[in-house]
């Protein structure tokens, strides 16, 4: 919400200067984001008049002026064509410094020397794009003048950042509310009173439920014209383009007021008006140019042609107001907030109008707001109102509340005799009750429902710095979560080989959920996303790194090692306890994913190392060894889509399933516009327990070790990590590691088969091992294993 100090203080008894504005409204909680003093920087623009010009002798685009300011006559050498002799427009003398950072100085143009530069609005910063030409001043102005004076620009404009429920302070009339408030001084008001209906113009409002207020008023015999200076100016600063007088008064009352206005061209318009749901297949084409398809929840105002505009969002360009116009309908009215929204919503649209719509605006303004806009345009354009058109759909009163003394002190922490005093400051009627305090809220602050709204209203009168602070008893200790230890504990790991932590978020898209088909049968949907991107609850982690990789690889990243630690929702119902039902679940996961080459390739290097599935295997290992936790069991799997049915496993872990690595499949790497990547999924919660657990030390054997070695001859399916963990878990005394270290497959040793080849390490505590102490611990080993495999030793 933009503000003008001017402007402001036609809505306050007492004005203020800007510093006092700022103070105060920070003093209500109302933050302003910026405060930018307009007509700094152009003291050397001036008024000046244009006493002759004629042809530029090298150029047929422009001329040579003879300009003055009163003191002085300045060349000038000007490309516009839009003044004449004796008018007077902006002179930037030499020196001056342009809101856009150019400097002016003394100049040559084609041979021409130019000791200065006539400005056009753009140029000063008052309207963007604007190609009309210099300035051309309309009125009375007096040589030599500061130009930012004509132009309205000596003043101050607050950027305010104001929260979804203080709708009442998108205006001039909200803001003077609070500042007032918060200097305990008076603002003006508008001139509240019950609407008439004395038209002829025959309106229906169909759809009753959904329009509080609504009226016409109709103003006919008019001359539009262009607006005034004034009201031109203060649009165009904040951020408004000048139409014509009607459509700009419109604007000019929704800025002071609060309540969006909007005029037809009464000769535009065909039969009766009715607002009502828009029929399938029903179009408008919009005053912004754009035709727009509209459905059946769509709120719209139309003639018997069809839709003249789209409720509370934006004018039918077939009835619009042109400078042409004689006779008009202005409208202002109460929607619905939750279907303007939704259209709006639904059509990418967001006006001014549909802005304060969705915030909810003051039904009781809708009266006089119209009335103020309609004496403006007469004012101006001439004319006369013929009639008004007045519906409401019942009598708007004040909401009515007892606000109790022990609430007050319950939540402020002290007795506050002033309380009935800041509610009076901020338009309420207050009134003894008993002990406490009976309060009409007015219409416009429907964010007030509650007695608890109340109490936060009176702190914020009264002023946050004037309580005396005190600290709160609490039995407090500081400690950390076991979860963000735990977690600590992983990403340690993981960034000493190199990773980079990401965070992405909770949302994403539908192409993102589907990516594993059985995931999304269980995903979440929303029902009110932000965007397209947004419509899903994540289900799982990877594609937000695939999303990662992406960017990265776009910023020429080539080698990428990132995770993630977060959680996945999806429809797991606990059914456990009927009375802790859960129709949703989370669940905290760890996701790595690694593309590119192991590192930069240097001079020295013959070739470069890629990362692999094995990179990622050992990595997600090392987390394991690093905190004893034990071994990971790994179990071929073609069951994802997703990742390459050859280079894809599961992850278990003490006999359950916690988890999936693999190389991502190639269509899914194209769907993405990503390079080749490995990535691996598990849930943590069972390592939880496991890693809060206190690693122990373990002496280590002072006595010499033995290896043995031993191949063997093995079907082609058998899984090696299957093998050595049935090794492992025979009970060989003295036997304390073993590794695989050869396998291979050849014509040799037969179809269907391959040789394995693992290395067994023997150590005691106690003594130095002799050769016949290991050779029967191994004569043992492979009858188990022959008992179990029937395997051919090899030689």
């Amino acid at each position: 919400m933009k503000v003008l100090l001017s402007w402001l203080n036609e809505y306050l008894i007492d004005k203020v200067d800007a510093k006092t504005v700022e103070e105060s409204l920070l003093r209500v909680g109302i933050e302003v984001a910026t405060i930018q003093h307009l007509g700094k920087g152009l003291e050397d623009v001036v008024v000046a008049k244009v006493n002759n010009f004629i042809p530029h002798p090298n150029a047929d685009k422009l001329r040579l002026c003879d300009v003055t300011d009163g003191k002085e006559t300045f060349k000038i050498v000007c490309g516009a064509k839009n003044f004449n002799k004796g008018d007077c427009v902006a002179l930037a003398k030499i020196g001056a410094v342009l809101p856009n950072g150019l400097k002016i100085k003394a100049s040559k143009i084609r041979g021409e020397e130019s000791f200065g530069m006539l400005c056009s609005k753009d140029e000063l910063g008052l309207a963007q794009g604007d190609d009309e030409g210099i300035i051309v001043f309309d009125e009375k102005v007096n040589l030599g003048e500061p130009a930012a004076k004509q132009l309205g620009l000596d003043d101050t404009l607050f950027e305010l950042e104001l929260t979804p429920n203080r709708g009442d302070c998108l205006s001039m009339l909200g803001v003077a509310r609070e500042v007032a408030a918060a200097l305990n001084g008076k603002s003006k008001s508008l001139d509240y009173g019950y609407g008439k209906d004395d038209s002829s113009i025959q309106v229906e409002v169909i759809e009753k439920q959904h329009v509080d207020c609504y009226t016409l008023v109709e103003i006919n015999d008019l001359e539009c014209k262009l607006s005034e200076q004034k009201i031109s100016n203060r649009l165009q600063t904040i951020g408004q383009r000048s139409i014509n007088a009607i459509v700009d008064i419109g604007n000019y009352c929704m800025f002071e007021t609060g309540q969006p206005l909007h005029a037809f061209d009464r000769d535009k318009l065909v039969g009766k008006i009715s607002v009502r749901f828009a029929k399938a297949g029903e179009k408008i084409l919009c005053l912004d140019d754009v035709e727009r398809s509209l459905n059946e929840q769509d709120l719209i105002i139309a003639d018997e042609e069809g839709p003249v505009a789209l409720a509370g969002i934006i004018g039918g360009a077939r009835t619009s107001v042109n400078l042409e116009s004689k006779n008009i309908l202005l409208e202002a009215a109460s929607f619905d907030a939750g279907l303007v929204r939704q259209t709006a919503k639904r059509l990418k649209l967001s006006t001014d109008s549909s802005y304060r719509f969705e915030r909810f605006v003051d039904p009781k303004a809708v009266w006089p707001s119209a009335l103020k806009a309609a004496k403006m345009i007469i004012k101006t354009c001439g004319g006369h109102q013929a009639s008004t058109t007045w519906y409401e759909k019942e009598q708007h009163k004040e909401q009515e509340y007892i606000l109790k003394q022990h609430t007050i002190r319950r939540v402020l922490g002290t007795d506050l005799p002033e309380a009935g005093e800041c509610l009076s400051r901020l338009g309420m009627s207050v009134q003894k009750y008993g002990d406490d305090l009976r309060v009409e809220v007015p219409t416009y602050r429907h964010d007030i429902s509650r007695e608890i709204d109340l109490v936060e209203e009176v702190a914020r009168i009264y002023g946050y710095d004037n309580f005396k602070g005190t600290i709160p008893k609490l039995n407090t200790f500081s400690s950390i979560q076991d979860e963000f230890t735990i977690d600590h504990k992983i990403k340690s790991v993981l960034k000493c080989a190199s990773y980079n932590e990401v965070k992405n978020y909770s949302f994403f898209s539908e192409q993102d959920s589907r990516l594993n088909n059985y995931w999304h049968q269980e995903a979440i949907s929303l029902k009110n996303a932000l965007n397209e991107n947004t419509e899903w609850m994540r289900n799982s982690l990877i594609p937000g790194l695939l999303h990662n990789l992406k960017l990265n690889h776009s910023q020429q990243q080539k080698q990428i090692k990132i995770f993630e630690i977060s959680k996945t929702y999806g429809k797991h119902a606990s059914k456990t306890n009927s009375e802790n039902f859960s129709p949703a679940s989370e669940k905290k996961c760890l996701a790595m994913l690694i593309s590119g080459n192991v590192d930069e390739k240097k001079w020295y290097m013959s070739e470069q190392g890629e990362l692999d599935f094995f990179t990622l295997k050992g990595d997600l290992e090392t987390i394991f060894d690093q905190y004893a936790l034990g071994q990971l069991a790994w179990q071929q799997t073609q069951d994802l889509a997703f990742l390459h049915p050859g280079k894809s496993a599961l992850i278990q872990f003490q006999n359950k399933v916690i988890g999936f690595i693999g190389e991502l499949h190639p269509s899914v790497c194209r769907q993405y516009d990503i390079p080749s990547c490995y990535v691996l999924e598990l849930q943590t919660q069972s390592l939880e327990n496991m890693l809060s657990r206190r690693k122990k030390y373990k002496a280590f054997s002072s006595y010499p070790s033995i290896s043995r070695d031993f191949s063997f001859v093995v079907d082609k399916d058998l899984f090696v990590g299957e093998f050595i963990d049935f090794v492992s878990k025979q009970k060989i005394k003295d036997c304390v590691d073993v590794q695989l270290f050869d396998l291979f497959e050849s014509k040799k040793l037969g179809k269907d088969k391959k040789s394995i080849a693992i290395k067994l390490k023997f150590q005691s505590k106690e003594k130095t091992l002799q050769d016949k102490d290991v050779d029967k611990q191994c004569e043992k080993l492979l009858k188990t294993i022959d008992k179990q495999y029937s395997l051919e030793v090899r030689q």
